[in-house]
């Protein structure tokens, strides 16, 4: 007798298989899907960075009003929120010496701003990234277990 075709048991292999590969392969292509939402939001806050420094050659000031530069406030970018605020650490606190926070006004930032880009959505485990017009540029992981902040540069090499 000559039988064509497979066994069940030969086709929950395969399907064994294919859940086998997929449950490898779905995590590594959703960090990938993240990393590339990353890079465009970087990109996006270099876009405002340049305007930021249009804006203040113009005004003499930096906007904390992401609308003076032609955005929505707060700005949605793609899987992120973005926020201009007066150079300062989580704690409120200046982060330069030559820079009174308190002194900000309607107008805007005299000597530094903060821009603050907010993870939403899937996108929400990835981190919140930092930049600031003096050049610093992080990414800020928050550990769900410990609740411990890791900083990064753009580049993935550790700061804390």
């Amino acid at each position: 007798m000559n039988n064509k075709g497979f066994t069940l048991i030969e086709l929950m292999v395969v399907v064994a298989i294919i859940g086998i590969l997929a449950t490898v392969s779905l995590p590594i292509y959703t960090q990938y899907v993240q990393k590339g939402h990353r890079s465009t939001t970087q990109a996006d806050l270099l876009t405002i960075e340049r305007l930021q420094e249009n804006y203040r050659i113009r005004n003499f000031a930096y906007t904390e009003n992401l609308s003076d530069l032609g955005f929505s406030n707060p700005t949605i970018m793609g899987k992120y929120t973005v926020n201009a605020q007066p150079c300062s650490d989580e704690n409120g606190i200046a982060i330069y010496p030559d820079v009174d926070i308190t002194l900000a006004n309607n107008k805007g930032l005299g000597l530094c701003y903060m821009l603050i880009a907010t993870p939403t959505g899937p996108q929400a485990e990835d981190g919140v990234l930092v930049m600031d017009s003096r050049g610093r540029r992080e990414l800020r992981i928050t550990d769900p277990v410990t609740n411990k902040v890791k900083v990064e540069d753009w580049q993935g090499n550790s700061g804390s």
